[in-house]
């Protein structure tokens, strides 16, 4: 069964859960990609609480906050590779003009 959609404060409270648990140099190595999801999911609980967000942790499973981090991550990978573009053309019309 499908949850509600993601709020613009759940997808923020992910976001930050998720760079947490990945800069977090104590849980961060030799670590299955379940048990970081979980984590993931349990530091976002614990910003939601701490937060007072209208997030609902309880709705949200560690696969579902899996699956909507990759959701994510293609979003700005996908923006990054578009900005990057035209400042490479930017930068190369710059160095042209210069020599």
């Amino acid at each position: 069964m499908r949850g509600r959609n993601w709020s613009t404060a759940e997808d923020e409270a992910l976001c930050t859960a998720w760079l947490n648990t990945s800069q977090d140099s104590i849980t961060r190595t030799n670590q299955k990609l379940e048990t970081f999801y979980n984590r993931v999911y349990e530091v976002f609980v614990e910003i939601c609480t701490e937060r007072n967000l209208d997030c609902q942790p309880e709705l949200r499973v560690p696969s579902g906050i899996k699956a909507r981090w990759l959701t994510i991550s293609k979003s700005c990978s996908k923006f990054a590779g578009c900005t990057a573009q035209p400042i490479r053309e930017i930068k190369a019309d710059q160095h042209r003009r210069t020599n």
